[in-house]
């Protein structure tokens, strides 16, 4: 089962490779979405206008991830579904909203045609910076049906594709088909890639 994700920046996961100034940049992004502390500020065109994004402002960084995908991104068909990856925390007797629905919601906003499915699962609170593949498929659940359409599965950072693999075995055996996956970073582990741009990679 393939399996493609679209990212739009990438994170330089090895705090011992040497970190330009464009890394810092990524990093604020991810931790402003994800909600987590950073310092300093960057700056970001967002269509015609540069705003700042620090710890006073963390919906830019939604803001440049929506933006990006407006630029970069083609939604023409009027049957794709937002599926947002859950936290660990986000089971199906939790009030824990998965952090993506708020990245969902912002794309659904600004692309009008894009519908959000969010009844994918954890079927009992995982423990953090979960890779195992296998795991998590076992403890996925989908809380409704999976209606028809093309579907993404919306994640805030990539690094294995394990979460994105597992929700599409569990999306698959509810004989869901087409989808793709996506998310605002993808992790890197060479510090000369290049950081910012659309970028398709095959998991």
């Amino acid at each position: 089962m393939s399996l493609d994700n679209i990212s739009y920046c990438r994170y330089l996961a090895d705090v011992t490779k040497p970190w330009r100034q464009e890394h810092y940049d990524v990093a604020k992004i991810v931790r402003a979405i994800k909600g987590e502390p950073f310092k300093g500020y960057a700056d970001f065109k967002i269509g015609k206008v540069v705003e700042r994004l620090d710890p006073d402002h963390r919906k830019v960084a939604t803001d440049w991830f929506v933006d990006r995908v407006a630029a970069e991104t083609s939604f023409s068909a009027e049957d794709h579904l937002l599926c947002p990856i859950p936290d660990s925390q986000s089971t199906p007797s939790s009030t824990h909203a998965p952090r993506t629905l708020a990245l969902a919601e912002r794309l659904s906003e600004r692309f009008p045609q894009l519908k959000i499915w969010d009844h994918l699962r954890f079927r009992k609170p995982m423990p953090r910076k979960v890779r195992d593949e296998e795991l998590l498929f076992e403890n996925f659940v989908c809380t409704a049906p999976v209606p028809s359409g093309y579907i993404v599965l919306l994640d805030d950072v990539c690094t294995s594709g394990a979460h994105a693999r597992a929700a599409q075995r569990r999306l698959r055996g509810r004989r869901a088909n087409d989808m793709c996956a996506m998310s605002v970073a993808r992790t890197m582990l060479d510090p000369n890639e290049e950081v910012f741009g659309f970028r398709l990679d095959p998991l």
